[in-house]
């Protein structure tokens, strides 16, 4: 894209507080500006200054007003400037607009920027990896992993080879341990104690339980290999190795889509590899799951619990007449809002969800409804939203996946990590 010539600079000066439909206002004009084409903008925010009220604000440590000003410039050309105001200025209820005629002397845009082929994967790997050798007793997995807040480990040998690796799948699968990993970090200690207990009677180490032959990848291969190699094989982490095959660190689908972010929102928007299905400009609607169970606010809490434990996605979408999303009932927040004598039996019915599990008993009284334990505060994004938008409000909310809704805030679906990594990445050229 080049610019050159007659332009004009719009200049809008806002509130680093003031807020858009529950957003941070900047947020919201950025977003409107990108999605209207516009070439650019640019936010700075300022040192000190005073508004309409005559408040002056500052940086200042030594004063209280963090309320900054904050000064959005854009630059463009003129007919598109103004369309763009029509749009804009309306969403400043309280602020200041210029506009001004410029010259435009220069402008180009490399049109489709490329994935970070030169950056190496040791330059974003994490090097202080949690381990576990062969012998390691399966409770001693579990306790390093809820002490390191990690979900998976590998398992070396004592010359650090990795010969395997543990996830929160295989301490299920073949550990025998009756609840998600996570879960367990919201355990009473009088319960963990009990969870620990059985592992350790249960006699198994990590190298009964690990699944061998982990995939790995060398400290000077590219993140672009490291994330086709994820998104093809669907795995959140890889093993990595230096040249004589030792252990050196381990980088995961959260690391790299950190570094899609960081090194610039476009590189997701423009989609510079094939992408499987030809999503290059695959929206949040398009990648979202839309088996996600539902319920109504008076939904009776047994039959949402049955709901949750048979979806893998482990929640249970509350929405009203209309279709709307007014909450969310998760296993864990289930674990956290009812009652002390409830609890045992919820998990009981958690650890159903495992094959080798029976239980189908009662654990609510019939009176006992989704409204009672559902979080109201749901992170979600527009069916609209770009893969870029979509990346983007997951690692600001640190969450793994989010709720995605049409414009009158109907679940369309739910959008996950790793719908976002099979999207950007192409499988086909793969390994």
């Amino acid at each position: 894209m080049t610019l050159m010539g007659p332009g004009q600079r719009l200049t809008i000066y806002i509130g680093d507080s003031d807020q858009w439909q529950g957003r941070p206002l900047y947020r919201a004009l950025l977003e409107t500006l990108r999605s209207d084409g516009l070439a650019g903008a640019t936010v700075v925010k300022a040192l000190a200054g005073f508004g309409a009220h005559s408040r002056v604000h500052t940086a200042s440590l030594l004063r209280l007003s963090t309320d900054l000003s904050l000064v959005i410039t854009v630059v463009d050309q003129p007919e598109r400037i103004q369309q763009a105001l029509l749009v804009v200025g309306p969403m400043v209820v309280e602020g200041l607009i210029t506009v001004e005629n410029v010259q435009i002397v220069q402008y180009r845009h490399r049109g489709s920027p490329e994935l970070p082929r030169d950056r190496l994967v040791r330059a974003v790997m994490s090097r202080s990896v949690a381990t576990v050798m062969p012998d390691t007793p399966i409770d001693e997995v579990v306790r390093l992993l809820l002490q390191r807040e990690v979900k998976a480990v590998p398992v070396v040998s004592r010359d650090w080879r990795v010969v395997g690796i543990i996830t929160g799948g295989d301490l299920l699968e073949r550990g025998g341990m009756s609840l998600r990993l996570s879960i367990h970090r919201d355990l009473t200690t009088e319960e963990l104690a009990d969870q620990l207990k059985a592992l350790q009677e249960s006699g198994k180490t990590a190298g009964d339980i690990m699944s061998p032959g982990p995939v790995t990848i060398g400290e000077n291969a590219t993140l672009d290999q490291a994330g086709r190699i994820m998104a093809a094989k669907e795995l959140k982490r890889l093993p990595v190795e230096d040249e004589t095959g030792k252990l050196v660190g381990i980088i995961s689908r959260f690391d790299l889509l950190q570094v899609l972010a960081a090194d610039g929102i476009e590189i997701a928007e423009t989609a510079p590899r094939q992408l499987l299905s030809g999503k290059s400009r695959a929206t949040a609607g398009e990648v979202a799951s839309q088996d996600v169970p539902t319920g109504h606010a008076d939904t009776p809490l047994q039959q949402v619990l049955d709901e949750l434990v048979a979806s893998s996605h482990r929640r249970v979408v509350i929405t009203d007449d209309t279709g709307r999303v007014v909450g969310l009932v998760t296993d864990r927040a289930l674990l956290e809002s009812i009652e002390p004598e409830a609890r045992q039996g919820v998990m009981q019915r958690l650890a159903a969800r495992l094959p080798w599990s029976k239980s189908r008993a009662g654990v609510f009284p019939a009176d006992s409804i989704a409204a009672d334990v559902m979080v109201t505060e749901v992170y979600s994004v527009l069916d609209s939203a770009s893969l870029a938008e979509l990346l983007r409000e997951m690692l600001e909310r640190g969450v793994k996946r989010l709720l995605v809704l049409d414009a009158e805030g109907r679940m369309v679906g739910l959008a996950e990590r790793k719908a976002v990594m099979k999207a950007l990445y192409s499988a086909e050229s793969c390994c």
